[in-house]
């Protein structure tokens, strides 16, 4: 285990990259408990019930172009694909939800701070949490593969499928296609699609996608493979391998 700070860190909700107006950020994850105590029993039993999760980061105001203002002003109730990455490197962990945002609620402080309380929601899947396959941010301007992840530090795969977020916060081209790839090693076994392949995008915003099966066979490693036409792209891919059997 390696202890780290929260030095580093990046906010994406949807195409904006909100980390350099981010003050701080508060996540919960969470399962609702199904209270199933029977009159013969002295204690209170319960089930696990539907997973939940929340975002609540607090941002400064600033009405720059794509950012605090642009990106959160409009309370809508549209879903948003919100991403908090924990470290800024390729490898590091991730915190990633289909959200509604449900406040937007800006505050003056007594010293004359301007700030902006939110809340994001989850909405249908809960609070994901995956591995970054992306420099922080990364921008790119060719289709050459990104440097594998080591997601399982030993020798195996999963047999429970996945999930992937991208958000995709600048682009100049006609179009691009981001693949994940996975391999057990690296790439001696060769590096092929393990059913996570977003939508051909074509200038900003965000998907999550699935592997086609929940009993999908996911390898060690993992990988971004960009393809398209394309002169720069900036951009964010988290996987989430999940361990155990799960239904969305």
């Amino acid at each position: 285990m390696t202890i780290k700070t929260g030095l580093g860190e990046r906010l994406l909700v949807g195409e904006y990259d909100l980390g350099n107006v981010t003050q701080l950020v508060n996540g919960s994850m969470s399962i609702t408990q199904l209270d199933v105590t029977t009159i013969d029993l002295d204690g209170i039993a319960r089930l696990g019930g539907k997973r939940h999760g929340t975002l609540s980061p607090t941002v400064f105001f600033d009405d720059s172009t794509g950012k605090s203002m642009d990106a959160l002003k409009a309370v809508s109730g549209t879903d948003r694909g919100a991403v908090w990455l924990l470290g800024d490197t390729r490898g590091s962990q991730a915190l990633a939800l289909v959200s509604i945002q449900t406040m937007f609620g800006p505050q003056i402080s007594q010293d004359g701070a301007l700030v902006i309380p939110v809340g994001l929601e989850a909405n249908n899947y809960g609070m994901e949490g995956g591995v970054v396959l992306t420099e922080s941010l990364e921008a790119i301007t060719t289709t050459t593969a990104l440097a594998g992840v080591d997601d399982l530090g030993a020798v195996g795969s999963t047999d429970f499928g996945a999930q992937a977020f991208l958000n995709i916060t600048e682009f100049t081209g006609t179009s691009i296609t981001i693949d994940v790839e996975d391999s057990d090693d690296n790439g001696v076994d060769p590096w092929a699609s393990c059913g996570l392949t977003f939508t051909a995008a074509t200038g900003v915003g965000w998907e999550r996608i699935a592997t086609p099966s929940a009993t999908e066979n996911v390898k060690r490693w993992l990988r971004v493979n960009p393809a398209g036409t394309f002169t720069s792209c900036s951009f964010t891919v988290v996987v989430i391998r999940n361990h155990t059997a799960r239904a969305f």
